[in-house]
């Protein structure tokens, strides 16, 4: 290869234990060493990161989409660069027929892949571009068994009625592995269930806490219907944890509401905030 060759880096680190990946520092500087070994001379201001993001799908990652922006506008060529140098196959997606398809328009415009952690240069030969789909399809595999290993950690730890969203529900906070009454959001949360017993519409209790400036959490005064639907149908002030697992869309995981045989149901996973008898009355 040409010693003129110019190229731009493409860098992800995942969402995932920091500790148990490289990080972008490391992948950049691994990427200067690689670059210097082949003879392409590095564009410093055309690297391309995305830290924290998750790598199922291309949506997802908004730098690789400005990259892939670049060179179908051309900019990129403009600029004299016709090499894409990233750290490892994985890190376009660990989806094959996506990394595949970011392979195929570098391609079509005139850009080069190479790849450090693999050595991987699908533009050589038939032999390099089986190697790319091999490690695309290593890839891919690598994410569905990670994502099956921790829908399998959640589901056990929902049997344990452990607690690890990110949001507790109203009138709870999160403690290690769970969930503890929060005593001023619970004093709201048994008020609501009273108004609402006694015929209060859930317009007029938002509209009753904000005139009386009650504060929510985060401390906003702004009470809306939702807010008030979303505290009379927790199932979590009653004591019970339901997990209702992921599924995948195509684009996203997403909760899974329909298929009720798959949630897990788990009684007396914490303290109750109102009785059973006043949570099914308000059902009604």
């Amino acid at each position: 290869m040409s010693a003129v060759a110019l190229a731009l880096i493409y860098l992800r680190i995942s969402k995932g234990d920091p500790k148990r990946q490289k990080s972008v520092g490391d992948q950049l500087d691994e990427a200067r060493k690689f670059a210097k070994r082949e003879g392409v001379e590095i564009v410093e201001e055309a690297v391309y990161t995305d830290e924290g993001v998750s790598g199922r799908t291309v949506g997802a990652r908004p730098e690789l989409n400005r990259l892939l922006d670049d060179v179908k506008s051309g900019a990129l060529k403009a600029r004299g660069i016709n090499v894409l140098i990233c750290w490892g196959v994985d890190r376009l997606g660990r989806n094959m027929r996506e990394a595949l398809n970011v392979q195929h328009l570098l391609v079509q415009h005139g850009i080069r892949l190479m790849t450090v952690k693999e050595n991987c240069k699908p533009d050589d030969d038939g032999e390099g571009k089986m190697h790319f789909a091999i490690e695309a399809l290593i890839a891919e595999s690598y994410s569905e068994t990670l994502g099956h290993l921790s829908r399998r950690a959640h589901k056990e730890a929902a049997l344990k009625g452990k607690f690890w969203a990110p949001t507790p529900p109203y009138g709870y906070r999160k403690v290690k592995g769970g969930l503890v009454i929060d005593p001023k959001e619970a004093a709201l949360v048994r008020e609501v269930f009273r108004l609402f017993l006694e015929g209060r519409s859930r317009h007029s209790i938002a509209r009753m806490f904000k005139e009386e400036k009650i504060a929510k959490r985060g401390g906003s005064l702004d009470w809306c219907i939702d807010e008030i639907t979303r505290i009379l149908a927790s199932d979590a002030v009653i004591g019970v944890r339901v997990y209702k697992g992921v599924v995948w869309d195509g684009q996203r995981n997403v909760h899974n509401e329909k298929d009720k045989d798959r949630w897990v149901v788990t009684p007396n996973a914490h303290e109750a905030i109102v009785d059973l008898d006043i949570f099914v009355r308000a059902q009604r």
